[in-house]
């Protein structure tokens, strides 16, 4: 289970045995992962990145078939009770994503920036060979670009278990905060809303604590926000619900308080999912 949908394992007629990946449609950003990973792996070929078998697309469903691998990420076996990695696999599988990095941004006709490489994204085969996977943020960086695509490309895929640090905010060009399922059980910290160019804010299923912050009204070109499945407490942000960009809501949390506007749709008319 992932943040953009499902695997599963299946086995052909033939003994194959491959993974597929269904995306999760509920969600705008959902669809726009799933076409960022069909243009960036349909181009890219390397031993240590995830095949692309084939895939399923309409308007009710999207999957990936992949390659399967039978020891799943890297994050799995790090965290292991029943199998230790060795000094050296560690480091073959440290030099196999390097490779992969190298392949991504200097070997291909057209540089790829993963912009989500952490150890959950890491997968191993039956050799304990690495394959980087989950291309749904990656993006193709052309040479006319560079510079201005370089300042937005801040995305944070993983951050250590603990607390959100306040020094974020001075990541100025920051376009996508993504710390899903990342352990924080601190505050929000109010300089993350200093950061104007924030168009995602993916804090889903961690353990946060406090209040929304007044200052999310602060951020006009906002997208995305998903904070349920924490613990956070006190009053919805009716500031939130001026931001005419926002397209995604995620509030559940059974300690907030306070009742949407009724004027919700005047306000925001852009909006196509709210939980």
């Amino acid at each position: 289970m992932g943040s953009f949908g499902s695997v599963y394992r299946g086995k052909l007629t033939n003994g194959t045995v491959l993974a597929t990946k269904v995306f999760n449609l509920q969600q705008e950003t959902d669809f726009k992962s799933f076409e960022t990973e069909c243009e960036i792996l349909r181009n890219i070929h390397h031993r240590n990145l995830t095949r692309v078998i084939s895939s399923c697309s309409n308007l009710d469903f999207k999957a990936l078939i992949l390659d399967y691998m039978p020891n799943g990420s890297f994050e799995k076996l790090l965290y292991s009770h029943n199998y230790l990695l060795d000094i050296l696999q560690r480091l073959d599988i440290m030099i196999d994503v390097a490779c992969a990095l190298k392949y991504l941004h200097h070997d291909y006709s057209t540089p790829v920036v993963h912009c989500d490489l952490k150890h959950s994204n890491v997968l191993l085969d039956k050799d304990i060979v690495a394959h980087v996977s989950d291309f749904g943020m990656a993006k193709f960086l052309e040479e006319e670009d560079s510079k201005a695509l370089t300042k937005t490309l801040a995305t944070i895929g993983y951050i250590a278990p603990g607390e959100i640090p306040k020094e974020i905010g001075n990541l100025l060009n920051l376009e996508r905060l993504s710390m899903l399922s990342a352990n924080l059980n601190d505050v929000i910290p109010s300089s993350i809303f200093n950061i104007n160019s924030l168009k995602v804010i993916h804090l889903r299923d961690n353990n946060l604590r406090g209040v929304i912050p007044q200052e999310v009204g602060n951020l006009y070109e906002l997208e995305t926000i998903f904070l349920e499945f924490n613990s956070l407490t006190g009053l919805i942000r009716v500031t939130m619900f001026n931001i005419s960009t926002l397209k995604e809501i995620g509030l559940v949390e059974k300690h907030l308080t306070d009742n949407l506007s009724s004027s919700i749709g005047r306000t925001l008319p852009n909006l196509d999912y709210l939980l």
